[in-house]
C-alpha cells in the first residue's frame, strides 16, 4: 500500500496525471490501498464495490464538510482520504454499514488539527508522510471496526468538528507554507537553493 502511494505521489510531484483522491496532497491513499487489496487477492468487482463505499463516504464528507486544507488544514486531505479507503476497506471485510461509517470517523478524529504545512508550497513534503501515515490510519481503523469496536461519534458530529477546529486554526497552518515544517531552517533552505 505504501509503494503504490508513493508511487502515485511521485506522479503527482512530477506532475503526471492523476485522480486527486480525494485531492492532490492525499492522492496516494485511497489508490495505495486498493493496491494492496488487490495484491492481497480481492476480485476486481468487490475492490470496485469498495471504491463505491470510499466514494459515499467522501460525498458524505463533502456535503457536511470540505476537502480544502485551505480550510481546516490537512485534515481535510488526508484525514478525509484515510476515512473514505477506511470505510472500502472494511466494506470489503465484510463490516455492516454502521462500522463503514464508524472507520470513516475515526480516521478523522485521528487527524483532527492536522497542520497542512507543505515545503515551498509543493506536494511533497510532508504531504508524502502524511499519506503514508493515512494508510495506516485507514487500515487500523477498519480493522478495528470489523473487529467489533465503536467510533462512540457519528461521522456527521466528527465532520463538523473538523470544520470547527479549521475556523480556530490559524491561517498560516492551512496550506500556506508559512507555518509549520514549512519554516524549519532545513525547508527554509531548501526554498533559497531552490530560487538559485
Amino acid at each position: 500500500a505504501i509503494c503504490g502511494s508513493l508511487a502515485i505521489m511521485e506522479l503527482n510531484i512530477s506532475r503526471g496525471i492523476i485522480c486527486a483522491a480525494p485531492t492532490g496532497g492525499s492522492a496516494g491513499i485511497i489508490p495505495g490501498c486498493f493496491y494492496a487489496l488487490e495484491k492481497q487477492g480481492f476480485r476486481e468487482d468487490e475492490i470496485v464495490y469498495a471504491l463505491e463505499v470510499a466514494a459515499l463516504v467522501g460525498v458524505l464528507i463533502a456535503m457536511r464538510g470540505t476537502f480544502a486544507a485551505e480550510c481546516c488544514g490537512c485534515t481535510a486531505e488526508t484525514g478525509v482520504a484515510s476515512a473514505m479507503a477506511a470505510g472500502g476497506i472494511a466494506y470489503l471485510h465484510g463490516a455492516v454499514p454502521s462500522a463503514v461509517f464508524d472507520a470513516a470517523s475515526l480516521c478523522l478524529m485521528n487527524t483532527m488539527g492536522l497542520v497542512c504545512d507543505p515545503i515551498n508550497g509543493e506536494i511533497e513534503i510532508p504531504c508524502h508522510a502524511h499519506n503514508i501515515a493515512g494508510i495506516g490510519h485507514a487500515y487500523t481503523a477498519a480493522m478495528s471496526v470489523v473487529g467489533g469496536f465503536k467510533a462512540g461519534l457519528p461521522l456527521e458530529e466528527v465532520v463538523d468538528t473538523m470544520l470547527y477546529v479549521g475556523k480556530k486554526m490559524c491561517p498560516e497552518l492551512k496550506c500556506t507554507a508559512k507555518g509549520g515544517l514549512a519554516i524549519t531552517p532545513t525547508a527554509l533552505k531548501m526554498k533559497t537553493e531552490e530560487h538559485k
